[in-house]
């Protein structure tokens, strides 16, 4: 049965609303605009107030937080050399990045202003805006303080055979996320799966607040997901697999149990020195074992021995820690690895 554009529209937000009708209405069809309008209205919204100040105020959420004092400089110059809201602003998503690429127009004016911007933008902390050393393979790109706060959101604490604690992320940009703490007896079933992918492979955790015969009557909602339902990845969380080993037996299948003590039973690394090498990958420093070992490896045949290749890479590996806050972090705080 097909669900009437009315409908759907009713259960968004109104930032998202607006934002559709005014700045994105290009990218769906007049029967969908005119429902948003419609729902617009009736929520209490004039249309007719929508002005250049109406303009900025919505576009400002979709850019990073610690860019929004560089962006409000951006509008003034552009106000400042006669700009209106039909100059709208080019950006989109890309692998999941959020990117900014100009503003739609031909005034040589505006487009200085905005490549002006975008130049800093590009040099800022997305999340506190601070200009200097920024790791730009986060979304948003991030100085070294807050990649350390973002992988303390992701790390999983206060494990124990009682429960744990994690930090529930926010489903939308307009609410808080929140610490909660996850008592193993309210788990009713566990799901521990292992991805295969081209570099390593990644253990996923779901964990459900519900059984099988209460999953046949439940209604799924994104709502309901959040507050029933926890999903964990080797990929993403920190001190995932010490959360692993603190599983309850007898929550487990003996399959499970299994799989369990084969993905615990990490080797050590040669180069960091940590047990946690799984199917020949470190997951801390992340080097192949066997491109160390085989004899006949590129490694070998430049650095002679063995021996000369683990000085070489410890020695690549200690200037990476320095640089790199996510595997500084990852080696001296995840407990997954000892």
């Amino acid at each position: 049965m097909s669900v009437s554009f009315s409908e759907v529209v009713k259960s968004q937000h109104i930032s998202t609303l607006i934002r559709t009708y005014f700045i994105e209405k290009s990218g769906y069809p007049i029967e969908y605009l005119n429902a948003v309008g419609e729902e617009l209205i009736n929520r209490g919204y004039d249309l007719k107030k929508y002005d250049e100040q109406e303009y900025i105020k919505l576009i400002s959420p979709v850019f990073h937080k610690g860019w929004q004092n560089e962006l409000y400089n951006m509008f003034k110059e552009l106000l400042e050399r006669g700009w209106a809201k039909e100059h709208t602003l080019i950006y989109g998503e890309s692998w999941g990045t959020f990117v900014f690429e100009g503003i739609l127009s031909e005034n040589e004016q505006f487009l200085e202003v905005v490549e002006k911007y975008k130049k800093i933008f590009e040099a800022s902390c997305g999340e506190c805006g601070y200009k200097g050393e920024i790791e730009g393979q986060y979304e948003p790109p991030l100085c070294q303080k807050c990649i350390v706060k973002v992988i303390e959101e992701k790390t999983i604490k206060n494990i124990s055979d009682i429960g744990f604690e994690y930090y529930d992320s926010p489903l939308y940009t307009d609410q808080i996320g929140k610490n909660v703490y996850v008592y193993w007896n309210d788990i009713k079933q566990i799901e521990i799966m292992e991805v295969y992918g081209e570099l390593h492979s990644e253990i996923k955790l779901n964990l459900k607040k519900y059984t099988k015969k209460e999953e046949e009557k439940i209604e799924v909602t994104m709502s309901f997901l959040g507050e029933y339902e926890i999903d964990f990845s080797s990929e993403y969380a920190y001190n995932f697999f010490e959360l692993i080993k603190h599983i309850p037996k007898n929550k487990l299948t003996k399959a499970q149990l299994i799989k369990i003590e084969k993905i615990l039973s990490f080797k050590r690394c040669s180069i960091c020195d940590k047990h946690a090498v799984l199917h020949d990958i470190c997951l801390v420093c992340s080097n192949e074992l066997p491109s160390i070992t085989i004899q006949d490896s590129y490694w070998l045949k430049s650095y002679g021995t063995i021996e000369n290749i683990i000085s070489k890479k410890k020695k690549e590996f200690n200037e990476n820690k320095n640089d790199r806050a996510e595997l500084r972090y990852k080696f001296e705080k995840d407990k997954s690895f000892v």
